[in-house]
């Protein structure tokens, strides 16, 4: 699971890294696949704030004190990085379109 979690984050961080300085140019995308690669991004970024708030975010939902088990902790992860790259997905598809 940790190595999931740094891989989604390592990712997260060269996506980000490329689209600020270019090494990679990407060819022109619609604006479903740009929200896709925006989503896709948001999602991996979060794995590691999931887990870092893993604790807080499981008494919020009222499961108990604190994340105890590896089943526990991958739900966290993986619904918290889920939620993110969806709501990023709606917002960037009813997005404008690329700015001029």
């Amino acid at each position: 699971m940790e190595a999931a979690v740094f891989a989604g984050g390592t990712f997260a961080f060269a996506v980000i890294c490329n689209s600020v300085l270019w090494f990679a140019a990407p060819p022109p995308a619609s604006r479903i696949r740009r929200a896709a690669r925006i989503a896709t991004t948001a999602g991996a970024s979060a794995l590691p704030v999931s887990l870092g708030l893993r604790d807080g975010i499981w008494q919020l939902l009222g499961f108990g004190h604190q994340v105890d088990s590896l089943g526990q902790w991958a739900v966290v992860a993986l619904t918290g990085a889920l939620l993110t790259g969806a709501l990023a997905f709606g917002v960037a598809a009813r997005g404008r379109g690329a700015p001029s």
